[in-house]
């Protein structure tokens, strides 16, 4: 037997797995001997049920031996070493709290070669059952956190690259190699999960504004500007906040740089680039690439994963479906992003934020339909463009 993979059937990797009923469920039985067989037989610390065709909330626990792990990862674990089996059976866990933040670089036996890096607790209580029905408590600490919190996201259709933040195709051996260097991460033994994963994301987002080299003295001073507004709120990234907010855009290009596209932006009343809220999302290229998609229909993807250009925008007083809106400021966060030449005439229109979308000529002066807060950072805009072409041109 072999793992369903997400090529496979990812539509019934995703459901939510049944609640077992030990007592009256006669494949029980066969359905752990499945799952101890293949985790035997396979390098894999833990399974789900459902991985294995099983839609049950089921794990078997085969190896969260941090050690014997990192000895496969180097090539030199034992055949002793190989056959490790804890052998332990979940039926219906459920996790009770989570304490605490790690971090690792994930594989999935489900996954094929997509390789996440993804935040898990240091610590969880879990309650699951035997097969006499029996309820127990345990915590567990460390790499068995991770590896049953993994298996506990696939029992409600979740998989790992869902909440990484990020991913890479990398196999099998190339992933030893990476290990090496980037293992096992304990971030804080204690504390709120949610609370700790909320505030290393955000210091993310510090790290990566933080290395950004600023254009020009516009952005040497919204750079500090947007560090202090960040440091200063704890609610910097939904629109709760009445003074301000993170906010995502993209300076969206064709392949061949010649063109960009612009909305006509129903409240501003002129041209801009797309963008938006982000809403609670701290990965902001992936916020700019969604603005993209909904207010323009182009699929585009990232020229790097680097920031392109920061600003602080200021929004005047304004009404948006029939309620006010507070004057406030957008921290703006800009990514380059590219279309396809061929996909350019598939822009449409989403007439609730915008009237009209359009390609226009870079080089074309095309700056008196622009609103007259994105004239100076276009203009910047299209420098940082031409600096960008001589660079692709050498």
């Amino acid at each position: 037997m072999k793992a369903i993979t997400i090529n496979d059937d990812e539509k019934f990797l995703r459901q939510v797995s049944t609640e077992v009923d030990i007592k009256n469920d006669k494949e029980l039985i066969n359905d752990i001997k499945v799952l101890e067989e293949y985790c035997k037989n396979n390098s894999v610390m833990a399974m789900a049920a459902v991985q294995l065709g099983i839609p049950k909330r089921l794990i078997y626990l085969k190896n969260t031996n941090i050690d014997i792990i990192n000895k496969m990862q180097n090539n030199t674990s034992t055949d002793e070493d190989n056959s490790y089996n804890e052998g332990r059976v979940l039926i219906n866990p459920v996790i009770l709290k989570r304490e605490g933040l790690t971090d690792y670089w994930e594989a999935c036996a489900s996954c094929l070669d997509n390789f996440g890096h993804v935040r898990r607790p240091y610590k969880i209580t879990l309650e699951y059952e035997d097969m006499n029905a029996q309820k127990h408590k345990v915590i567990f600490k460390g790499f068995e956190s991770t590896v049953l919190s993994h298996e506990f996201d696939h029992l409600n259709g979740i998989l790992h690259m869902d909440i990484a933040d990020k991913v890479m195709i990398l196999p099998k051996e190339e992933r030893k190699i990476f290990r090496r260097t980037h293992g096992y991460n304990v971030i804080s033994k204690t504390g709120n999960y949610e609370k700790l994963l909320l505030n290393n994301t955000k210091y993310d987002l510090i790290r990566d504004i933080s290395k950004y080299k600023p254009f020009n003295k516009q952005e040497e001073i919204d750079k500090k500007v947007i560090l202090d507004f960040i440091n200063s709120f704890e609610d910097i990234i939904t629109r709760k906040n009445l003074f301000g907010h993170i906010t995502a855009s993209a300076l969206v290009v064709n392949e061949t740089f010649t063109h960009t596209l612009l909305v006509n932006h129903n409240i501003f009343g002129g041209y801009i680039y797309p963008g938006g809220h982000a809403d609670g999302i701290y990965d902001l290229q992936k916020v700019a690439i969604r603005e993209v998609k909904e207010e323009t229909g182009i699929d585009a993807i990232p020229f790097s994963k680097d920031i392109f250009a920061i600003q602080s925008l200021p929004i005047k007083g304004h009404t948006r479906k029939g309620k006010y809106v507070n004057s406030h400021i957008h921290y703006d966060i800009l990514y380059l992003l590219i279309a396809k030449n061929e996909d350019m005439n598939k822009i449409r229109i989403l007439e609730e934020e915008n009237s009209s979308v359009k390609w226009v000529k870079i080089d074309d002066n095309f700056s008196y339909e622009l609103v007259d807060w994105v004239k100076p950072i276009f203009e910047k805009l299209k420098e940082k463009m031409v600096n960008i072409k001589k660079n692709e041109e050498r």
